[in-house]
């Protein structure tokens, strides 16, 4: 059922099996010049550090700006051109120290200009607080806009901001880029144009966007689902005939159309 966004069934129940949390963790906010540099950091981390963190979260320019001016508090790495968050967890606190050390010290090599280490729940709070508001800041500031869920395979992202740059700045528009660097999964909210085509405008920077994401091996949405918002993309990621075996295998498990109706795929196409 993974994938059917309530399409065809219902879970009435479910056996989770979960891991104890690990007992120590630190944060590191890594201040870059631009989010060229901080994206091209990621891959790094693991390649030259040979380290797994537990997440790691970015944060462009405007991402970063917005966020401090909605929530009236200074934030770290504010006036940065971009950000990383880097989430390290150990059972083992010698180990944790070495990984940030080992982080620390490769950020600076790699272009940050600042690290800042939070280490205690206040320090924490205050970083993932900025990360976790950025949407909230950009629909308080802004009423005309499309939020995007773009996933792209983690060495594609780089080529994912820089088409995005791309398609706004040739509609004169601004944007927002944050997101899941570490798993390849970015958030993107454009602002529309002050004018009445804005919603049409739009339409058309998604269908831009979302051809990009397709050439490089990508899905238009990571985590927020298709919905009624993207359904109508759904054929540019896949065949008719793709299109019509999830039609067929709705009717099967669901002929009434009573579960989510209308989502996912265009039905009366």
């Amino acid at each position: 059922m993974a994938g059917s966004e309530g399409t065809l069934a219902i879970i009435t129940k479910a056996v989770l099996k979960l891991l104890p949390l690990p007992r120590h963790s630190i944060d590191l906010l890594a201040a870059f010049q631009d989010a060229e540099t901080a994206i091209a950091f990621v891959p790094q981390i693991i390649k030259k550090g040979g380290i797994i963190p537990a997440s790691i979260e970015f944060m462009d320019k405007k991402a970063l700006e917005l966020v401090e001016k909605y929530l009236g508090n200074p934030v770290p790495a504010s006036d940065a051109g971009a950000a990383l968050i880097i989430q390290l967890e150990e059972n083992d606190p010698d180990v944790l120290e070495k990984e940030y050390e080992r982080i620390g010290t490769l950020s600076k090599e790699n272009g940050a200009s600042e690290v800042y280490v939070a280490d205690t729940r206040s320090t924490k709070e205050r970083i993932w607080q900025a990360r976790k508001a950025i949407p909230e800041a950009t629909s308080f500031f802004y009423n005309r806009y499309t939020k995007e869920d773009l996933a792209v395979p983690i060495d594609r992202v780089p080529e994912l901001l820089e088409n995005i740059k791309k398609v706004c700045l040739g509609r004169d528009l601004e944007w927002v880029a944050y997101g899941h660097a570490g798993d390849g999964n970015m958030h993107c909210t454009v602002i529309g144009p002050d004018t009445e085509d804005w919603h049409e405008v739009l339409l058309k920077v998604q269908e831009e966007i979302y051809s990009a994401v397709i050439d490089m091996g990508g899905t238009l949405s990571g985590e927020h689902g298709i919905g009624f918002k993207r359904k109508k993309f759904m054929k540019l990621f896949l065949s008719k005939d793709h299109l019509e075996l999830i039609k067929r295998v709705k009717l099967a498990f669901d002929p009434d159309n009573i579960l989510n109706p209308g989502k996912l795929v265009e039905w009366n196409e």
